[in-house]
């Protein structure tokens, strides 16, 4: 939800689990939740991460996708009301596209890749009445399974007085595969 802060870190070949909660969106929750693990895991399975040390937390660190994201990704988003097209363009730059149904591309702002979940926000319009007419903006939580990228968006509305909410819709994607050059199709054969 918006507003505040929500870390659950688990490590199961250490039996652990670590959950912190923050009523306010602060960075601190993630520091607090690595240095918990810090403690009670040996150094050998502590996951202790730079972006972690940064004073904004870990969704400053630069965004350098691996290898296993780069590419183009299509699939769809699944509402109450039906299915939209979407689709992802993970470049080596970082810049993460995103175009959802017929809409304008769009960039995923303060991407990461962490644990095998790619995340991160921007605009859409899902076309369902859920914000009831108040802006929101689209977070992103997928994790990668092979060539699939899936798990929940949801559709956060800004805070306006009267407080907030959030609705959670499920994305699956699908890596498409590398378009060839017809010189390339014609040695193939």
């Amino acid at each position: 939800m918006p507003g505040v802060a929500t870390v659950c870190r688990m490590v199961p070949s250490e039996h652990v689990a670590v959950v912190v909660l923050c009523n306010a969106n602060h960075s601190l929750a993630y520091r607090l939740g690595e240095d918990i693990l810090d403690i009670v895991l040996p150094p050998k399975t502590s996951t202790k991460s730079e972006a972690a040390d940064s004073p904004h937390g870990p969704s400053f660190a630069k965004f350098v996708p691996t290898a296993e994201l780069l590419g183009m990704w299509e699939g769809r988003l699944v509402t109450y009301l039906g299915e939209l097209p979407l689709e992802l363009k993970i470049l080596e730059s970082g810049d993460v596209h995103v175009r959802l149904g017929t809409q304008l591309v769009t960039l995923l702002n303060d991407p990461s890749f962490r644990d095998g979940v790619l995340r991160g926000r921007f605009s859409g319009d899902l076309g369902t009445d859920d914000a009831r007419g108040r802006p929101y903006t689209l977070q992103l939580e997928v994790k990668l399974r092979g060539d699939v990228l899936n798990g929940p968006i949801t559709a956060m509305t800004q805070y306006d007085g009267r407080g907030s909410s959030a609705v959670t819709h499920w994305v699956e994607l699908k890596r498409k595969a590398a378009s060839t050059t017809p010189a390339e199709s014609q040695a193939a054969r």
